[in-house]
């Protein structure tokens, strides 16, 4: 509490007459000068206190009334109705100017103390400790999301195009792995990343998976190559379109884009329910093809397999090479593939501009992926390159290499031709090389 000073008592005085001299409470001059049941004597030195300063004087008298709107302290509302609205106007407030007590500060965290000797207040809070912890909280949140980016597809998209490009063996969701187990017959399984809780969801034989949100769709070879869906824990298995085989499926959404053979190898589109099924252009023999949510890439058999471009809603069809690609890959702002036409590795942005050469120990590899800035591809080895450095590295030899080289998490996913066909896996880095099943 601030002091105005001190009053040496005179002859004649009492705490009535001195408390009245200096316009402060009787009650808080005992108090703070500790006389209780004692009055002053005469030399005595009395503390006294303020009772007012000059910006109060303006606006007496002082009135009030109860507060009958909501206090929102931290989005919670303090107020009980009860905390007074002064004709009082603080430097800098605007009205109405609300007097919360020191003690509800409690409501949020903080620590309010009085100290009778001292007579004084004190509030305390973590806030800076609590703000220190919501940055790292934040830059943890950054981490785990740059994290989500490298290690799994687009949400909305079913599978990465490398893997599509790759007969779509392989999907990652989660720290699920959703897999056609080519030792059993490409019947559609799921494991943990770590190659624990290995499930068969349907005897099928799938290819092309695509996994969003709890349903996995896929091209159901055991049925005429229809399109089928199925939950996540293989149940509710179901064709979605009676008409329609496909060669090729990609999952964006709630949309299914695909080539069909049963239309001269044209693109369509389907509602994953299996409504909404649209032709989308006019181009037929389509070979390989893959949709992100901006424009569905495609090559064309009876155009030496040029690149070509559509909207999702079937417009603005572009060419987009001149020369043939087989193994198209859409990853970031590029289009990787193997040229037809000028053999070996080559990159180009989505618009066409910008083609790009890598050296590779194979001009015409049998399968190609791209992830995180490297290049995987292999004929009868496996080798990756950065895209921004020509070097060539050679991961660990396997025997029997088959290609169809997929890309989840942090491992490669490929065939074996040993003693029958066999699912193996690696780590991108070559090693920790297993059989799947």
């Amino acid at each position: 509490m601030q002091i105005r000073g001190y009053h040496l008592v005179q002859p004649g005085e009492s705490l009535t007459t001195i408390a009245n001299t200096y316009g402060v409470p009787v009650e808080q001059l005992i108090k703070i000068n500790r006389m209780e049941n004692r009055p002053p004597v005469i030399g005595q030195q009395l503390i006294v206190p303020i009772a007012s300063d000059l910006r109060q004087l303006e606006y007496k008298p002082v009135t009030a009334y109860t507060v009958d709107r909501p206090i929102l302290v931290n989005g919670e509302d303090i107020n009980t109705g009860l905390y007074p609205v002064l004709n009082f106007k603080p430097e800098n407030a605007q009205y109405p100017y609300v007097y919360v007590p020191i003690a509800e500060f409690r409501r949020v965290g903080a620590t309010v103390r009085w100290n009778d000797q001292q007579q004084l207040l004190t509030v305390e809070s973590n806030y800076q400790e609590l703000q220190s912890e919501v940055q790292q909280l934040q830059a943890e949140n950054e981490r785990l999301k740059e994290l989500i980016t490298i290690n799994q597809p687009i949400v909305s998209r079913g599978n990465s195009s490398g893997n599509i490009a790759n007969w779509g063996i392989a999907a990652l969701q989660g720290d699920w792995v959703y897999f056609s187990n080519i030792s059993q017959g490409y019947k559609l399984y799921k494991m943990r990343l770590d190659g624990t809780g290995k499930q068969l969801l349907a005897s099928d034989r799938s290819l092309y998976i695509n996994v969003v949100g709890d349903w996995i769709y896929y091209i159901n070879q055991s049925d005429q190559a229809k399109m089928y869906k199925v939950r996540t824990d293989g149940t509710q298995k179901t064709r979605i379109d009676d008409q329609h085989s496909a060669t090729v499926i990609s999952v964006v959404g709630d949309w299914i884009y695909y080539v069909t053979q049963s239309e001269q190898y044209k693109l369509f589109k389907i509602k994953t329910d299996g409504t909404g099924k649209t032709q989308l252009g006019n181009d037929a023999l389509v070979e390989e093809m893959y949709a992100t949510e901006d424009w569905i890439f495609y090559t064309l058999q009876n155009q030496n397999l040029k690149i070509f471009k559509i909207k999702p809603d079937g417009t603005q069809r572009i060419q987009v090479t001149e020369y043939g690609a087989r193994q198209l890959i859409i990853e970031g702002d590029w289009l990787y593939f193997v040229n037809q036409t000028m053999p070996g590795i080559w990159r180009v942005k989505w618009d066409g501009t910008d083609p790009t050469s890598f050296e590779a120990e194979y001009s015409n590899p049998n399968s190609l992926n791209v992830d995180n800035n490297m290049i995987y591809y292999g004929y009868s080895d496996l080798y990756k390159t950065p895209t921004d450095s020509p070097e060539q590295i050679k991961l660990t030899p396997v025997y029997g290499y088959g290609g169809l080289i997929n890309i989840v998490g942090d491992w490669l996913y490929f065939r074996i031709n040993y003693n029958g066909e066999k699912l193996y896996r690696m780590r991108v880095d070559g090693t920790a090389g297993e059989f799947v099943y």
